[in-house]
């Protein structure tokens, strides 16, 4: 079996309202790996058979939203399909743990408004809910509950060609392999205005940025870290 690969790619359907369960399949032939439509998603190839991304034919897990993504919001409900399906691609292999997440719009050689601006608006989720480790929602858990980590305890790592880092639920980065861009405390002190300010998620650039990290609070704020520092 190949390599699994490190790249994902979130593209839309570009017409119509998202699929029912019964038809995802109506855009198999595009090449995507996943499909997904009202609560629910299909399978319709190995990621290294999808062909779906220009220049990342073979190379890229390729997930498509049905419908018309710049009329038709992101729900929760797909936010959940993919989650399910990104387990689902990990389990056969396909896809590494903390991949790049792109949108097929940031997608080097592709012109083009795909995944539509109404997926945008939840990028952040998106690349949490395709990450293995990363918490279903932004909501932290109750305080005092015996699943709130330390302030020390490394609660997600991201690992790409560029390098491997470590994230700390405080915001603190431990650069494993690579260059080092900052933490939570190398923002300037007017952002870190809220002391109780804590994190989930690190990720690849969600603005397609080959260089860098996002961190993204329990609170769903991103940060994004592109300097060495």
């Amino acid at each position: 079996m190949p390599a699994p690969v490190s790249l994902v790619t979130v593209h839309h359907e570009g017409a119509g309202a998202p699929a029912s369960a019964a038809n995802i399949g109506r855009c198999a032939h595009g090449g995507y790996t996943y499909g997904f439509g009202s609560g629910a998603w299909s399978r319709f190839r190995d990621v290294w058979s999808s062909f779906a991304t220009l220049n990342f034919n073979h190379v890229s897990l390729d997930l498509v939203l049905t419908g018309n993504r710049m009329d038709y919001d992101v729900t929760d409900a797909d936010l959940s399909s993919i989650r399910a399906a990104c387990a689902d691609a990990r389990s056969r292999g396909y896809v590494v743990n903390a991949p790049t997440v792109r949108a097929h719009r940031n997608s080097p050689g592709s012109s083009t408004v795909c995944p539509g601006d109404r997926t945008m608006r939840r990028w952040s989720e998106i690349v949490a809910a395709c990450t293995a480790g990363s918490t279903p929602g932004p909501t932290p858990p109750p305080s005092g509950g015996d699943d709130v980590p330390k302030d020390k305890d490394v609660v997600d790592q991201l690992v790409t060609s560029e390098g491997s880092w470590q994230l700390q639920y405080d915001g603190g980065v431990t650069t494993k392999r690579g260059p080092f861009y900052g933490s939570y405390f190398s923002l300037p002190a007017s952002a870190r205005n809220d002391p109780a300010r804590r994190f989930r998620v690190i990720c690849a650039p969600t603005d397609g940025s080959a260089r860098g990290y996002d961190l993204v609070s329990t609170k769903g704020e991103v940060y994004g870290m592109r300097t060495k520092a």
